[in-house]
């Protein structure tokens, strides 16, 4: 799930007990449970970098009839993976790294763009559900190389192909706007016998409507920036818990 949060989860038929891990739940489904990857290092951020730095774009796009999402899809489809090292740490909210982190870009230059730091956004976010999917990874290394997406992204044809080539993955997005909304659709199939268990009313009522794969062309280039944004993950705990030490730190935060 990529919206306000990065929800990353498979299900499994053994729960795993782990203090690193964010969250293991009980399944509704029988001897089934969730094991959650999750931080507020998703979609969220996009939306706090329009509300305060592209108002008056997305008041004249509405004048328009347009949208400031599809401008941004523009923006960013202009630049290429390629053309730009500037990096975005997704910690607007909070982080998936260490309670101190903040967001901030790196690297800015004279060359940088709004679309360079829309890009930049966009990786940035697809970086950090990866950093969670590996965690996953390291737990069960048996996982799909497909992933199944959900979330404000999908209406992002850009932001999909730019997770598919950082995963390096195939993408599927299910034919449906409100997930939640088609699982109490399913579980009240089930009880009303139309299906004898969940399994059986997903295998009908459960479509992939669209397939993303990813461009092999972007494999070398985003295996580079994925490498060098854990490396600046790791030289920035210092200095993040410094800043969060400081009066200045302090004195915005009360």
């Amino acid at each position: 799930m990529a919206g306000t949060w990065s929800i990353n989860e498979y299900v499994t038929d053994k729960p795993v007990v782990d203090k690193n891990l964010f969250m293991t739940s009980i399944y509704p489904m029988e001897n089934r449970w969730q094991i959650t990857e999750a931080s507020p290092t998703s979609a969220s951020n996009l939306e706090w970098f329009i509300t305060h730095f592209m108002a008056a774009d997305k008041q004249l796009e509405e004048s328009k009839g347009g949208s400031v999402y599809e401008l941004c899809n523009q923006l960013v489809a202009a630049t290429t993976p390629s053309e730009s090292q500037l990096m975005f740490f997704p910690f607007v909210f909070g982080s998936n790294t260490i309670p101190d982190a903040t967001a901030g870009f790196v690297g800015v230059t004279s060359f940088h763009h709004r679309g360079h730091f829309l890009r930049a956004i966009y990786e940035g976010v697809a970086f950090s559900h990866l950093y969670h999917v590996e965690r996953l990874r390291k737990i069960n290394p048996q996982l799909s190389d497909v992933v199944r997406i959900a979330g404000g992204i999908t209406h992002s044809p850009v932001w999909l192909q730019i997770f598919a080539d950082i995963f390096q993955c195939q993408l599927e997005i299910v034919d449906v706007q409100e997930h939640g909304t088609l699982g109490a659709a399913m579980t009240a199939a089930v009880m009303e016998g139309h299906f004898p268990d969940v399994f059986a009313a997903c295998e009908v009522m459960v479509k992939v409507a669209d397939i993303i794969k990813p461009d092999t062309a972007n494999k070398t280039v985003y295996q580079q920036k994925y490498a060098l944004y854990k490396r600046m993950l790791d030289d920035m705990q210092a200095t993040w818990k410094s800043h969060s030490r400081s009066p200045m730190h302090m004195l915005a935060t009360e």
